[in-house]
């Protein structure tokens, strides 16, 4: 019987040994299931830098002529103009723009009260505003704005 004890406490002592070890191995990095972008695809604010314009819907005047430019360092500034109105036809922004994902943005204002406003790139030249929700409006089209030539992304 003090046989078998004595066995018993060996037993347990390697065993608390054994899980109390330290490993010299590096612990599994985890990486998600659905994370297959490759690297060069990730949107960047020095590579995507530039201007961008065009006119965008409006549902009170005939259009808001948009100028955007984003700068490498991340800061932007936005000029509307609203065609076809007396007063109030004028608005200017400025403050960052942060990068989402590989294909999504937002435009953060330094004012309060203004609102973000989300984008998506369509390509190296071609980028459109998203609504609120960060969805495409219905009438896609006419929320578009495009590269300025002489901006090319680097």
């Amino acid at each position: 019987m003090k046989l078998n004890v004595s066995v018993l406490t060996a037993t347990f002592a390697l065993g608390l040994a054994a899980c109390s070890a330290p490993s010299n191995q590096a612990p599994a990095v985890s990486h998600p299931a659905g994370d297959t972008t490759p690297s060069s695809d990730i949107l960047s604010a020095q590579a995507f830098a530039g201007k961008f314009a065009g006119t965008i819907a409006c549902g009170d005047c005939q259009g808001i002529q948009t100028k955007l430019q984003l700068n490498a360092d991340g800061s932007y500034m936005l000029d509307e103009t609203f065609a076809g109105r007396a007063t109030n036809n004028f608005l200017s922004s400025q403050g960052h723009w942060q990068i989402q994902d590989s294909h999504h943005f937002v435009l953060i204002p330094n004012a309060q009260d203004w609102e973000h406003r989300p984008f998506e790139t369509l390509n190296s030249n071609d980028i459109r505003q998203l609504g609120k929700d960060g969805k495409p409006y219905t009438n896609d089209a006419a929320y578009h704005l495009k590269r300025v030539l002489g901006t090319s992304a680097h």
